[in-house]
């Protein structure tokens, strides 16, 4: 490898490992947000799931989402079901598959938890401003993009 690669290779890493520092700092930042309110990171990931659908949403869907294991998701919401927070039923389209849903109960106290975070992410948008928000946004979109054009790549 001459020099010049050398330094590009070295700079390159110096950008991936920065992205992953932050993209790890924030999913720190929001367990221990998390712990705070007496959840773990999962449980909060969980409960934002729920929270977004309205009609209650698979334990595959959930797994999937946030890409925790389905043992994880299952193990987490045998906790809820005993807290009388949720409760699974059979789908009708699949009878291996259970849906969660809220109990009046575990409504209320997702629509709390998750309503201080989401006033909480709101002050965070709100100081970085329209512009950076959009910047921010942008600019993890096209990495994504980016990303996708280059595995896709890979495999033809």
């Amino acid at each position: 490898i001459s020099d010049y690669m050398k330094g590009v290779t070295v700079y390159m890493d110096v950008r991936s490992r920065s992205y992953n520092a932050l993209w790890q700092e924030n999913n720190h930042l929001y367990e221990q947000w998390a712990r705070a309110h007496g959840l773990s990171y999962n449980e909060l990931l969980i409960l934002i799931s729920l929270v977004d659908s309205d009609n209650g949403c698979s334990q595959k869907d959930v797994s999937r989402q946030w890409m925790i294991p389905k043992q994880t998701v299952h193990s987490i919401l045998k906790n809820m079901v005993r807290q009388k927070l949720v409760f699974l039923e059979s789908s009708i389209a699949d009878k291996r598959s259970k849906h969660i849903r809220f109990t009046d109960e575990g409504r209320r106290f997702a629509e709390q938890i998750t309503g201080e975070l989401f006033r909480l992410e709101q002050k965070i948008w709100d100081r970085l401003g329209t512009e950076q928000t959009k910047a921010l946004l942008h600019g993890l979109s096209l990495c994504n993009q980016f990303m996708k054009e280059e595995i896709a790549l890979e495999h033809t």
